[in-house]
């Protein structure tokens, strides 16, 4: 196209990044198809990021609760990249005896459209136990991202005092 003088446009351009890191280029801009003579160096950076999941909080901590009596909490999972996800949680071997249930009241779905996606965690328990499970958030790729959860039920008085 042709510009007069004084006049601007907008010139779009695509990054498609391949690895996490930072980069950077000179591109030359010519002018009346003359690439003979560079016009313009253009300084361009950009950087590369793959997508991940954050969390509102780096650990929750469920209230201390009696025998029987259901402990509950709430943490936010923010997106950082994916277009659209739809959440799956985990918990690993060793943490899967953990009576733990997770809900997410606005939907699984998180990406450009949900940026932050709130999940319930309620933990129930008839026994005395005390936890600290990781729970895993897994994309479509496989790629984990872990969550800390405590809790603990107790008949004993000292720590279940608030609801005698």
């Amino acid at each position: 196209g042709f510009l007069e003088p004084s006049d601007t446009c907008v010139v779009k351009v695509g990054f498609l990044p391949l690895e996490d890191k930072q980069y950077s280029a000179v591109l030359g801009v010519y002018l009346d198809e003359d690439l003979d003579a560079e016009y313009l160096k253009l300084n361009v950076r950009g950087l590369g990021m793959f997508p991940k999941l954050r969390f509102d909080s780096p650990e929750l901590v469920l209230p201390t609760v009696p025998l029987g009596v259901k402990a509950k909490g709430v943490f936010n999972v923010i997106n950082d990249g994916y277009e659209n996800l739809e959440l799956q949680t985990k918990l690993p071997p060793e943490s899967q005896c953990i009576p733990l249930k997770f809900k997410f009241p606005e939907g699984r779905n998180i990406g450009v459209g949900r940026p932050e996606v709130p999940v319930e965690v309620e933990f129930i328990s008839s026994k005395p136990l005390s936890f600290t499970a990781k729970v895993d958030f897994i994309d479509q790729d496989g790629n984990r991202f872990s969550m800390r959860v405590t809790g603990t039920a107790d008949n004993c008085l000292l720590t279940s005092f608030p609801f005698v």
